[in-house]
């Protein structure tokens, strides 16, 4: 599926990958990324080098068809409308593992800029003492934009940033229970991955 998905992105689209030296060869690694469309985790999962784990909203899988097949692209479900420590522990589990979880951490699709971000993958990296990978996806919000009837053509592109190492030692932060220092350290993190994934996609 990955090679006729490329050739698909590539020859429409004319999908441009960079960066992706710095999503390391092997390890445990949570990849992030900026969400503007359906397309994103098609084309992230494309574009990365690796099988990506991704998180997804619990309302795909009950799509006849379409949560078999995404289970079987390693997707798994996240409640989004409560912590789901269900999800928590079925990222920690695969970073364990030594694979790459894929999340957005804006938590739905957002057309214009990056936005707010929950805090989850901060936390996960916390926890699992995983690098974080930032991603930027250009162009796939311009696919099929308000009120389009037929997809439009723009170029999209893949940019990896440079790894974010989480601060040692906060391997001990509660999944569900922040508070204190540990919190700030939370949203330090977070804001410095929102933040990058801004450089990534030229926004100020």
């Amino acid at each position: 599926m990955k090679a006729i998905l490329w050739t698909i992105l590539k020859l429409f689209y004319r999908l441009s990958v960079k960066g992706s030296e710095n999503l390391p060869a092997k390890g445990p690694v949570v990849l992030v990324a900026n969400h503007a469309s359906y397309l994103d985790p098609i084309v992230l999962g494309v574009a990365s080098r690796r099988p990506v784990d991704f998180m997804a909203k619990e309302e795909l899988f009950k799509i006849f068809g379409l949560g078999w097949l995404m289970r079987r692209l390693y997707a798994f479900p996240v409640k989004r409308t409560a912590f789901d420590r269900r999800a928590i522990r079925t990222a920690l589990k695969a970073l364990a593992a030594g694979r790459v979880v894929g999340i957005f951490p804006q938590g739905t699709r957002q057309k214009d800029g990056v936005g707010e971000a929950f805090p989850g993958a901060a936390l996960l990296a916390l926890k699992s003492a995983a690098p974080i990978v930032p991603a930027a996806i250009v162009g796939t919000g311009h696919v099929m934009p308000d009120g389009a009837k037929i997809p439009r053509w723009p170029r999209l592109a893949v940019r990896f940033g440079p790894a974010i190492r989480p601060p040692a030692g906060a391997d001990n932060i509660g999944a569900d229970n922040i508070a204190g220092d540990k919190k700030e350290v939370v949203t330090q993190l977070t804001d410095r991955i929102l933040a990058e994934l801004r450089d990534l996609l030229g926004e100020s």
